[in-house]
């Protein structure tokens, strides 16, 4: 995505069940935080399959550049984006 000259990274994830949810979160904060040349770099999840250490940043410690990406929720992503506040 790219708002006034800057460019910004999205992986947009939907899980609807519970399972693999966690791995999912790992998998993309590897992809995402070993891109460069970002201005932000979001991870939205979306649907009800996500437990809460899903959003939970301790888990991802491990995971190199993982503080880069902003992991948040679908709605306030959205919202956020209709404000301009990405």
């Amino acid at each position: 995505m790219r708002k006034k000259g800057r460019e910004y990274a999205i992986s947009i994830q939907h899980q609807e069940m519970g399972g693999t949810a966690e791995q999912k979160i790992a998998n993309h904060l590897v992809c995402l935080g070993g891109t460069s040349g970002f201005k932000r770099k979001y991870l939205v999840l979306g649907g009800d399959g996500w437990s809460a250490r899903a959003n939970n940043r301790a888990l991802n410690h491990h995971i190199t550049n993982a503080a880069t990406v902003r992991i948040i929720p679908l709605d306030r992503f959205v919202a956020r984006a209709r404000a301009r506040l990405l």
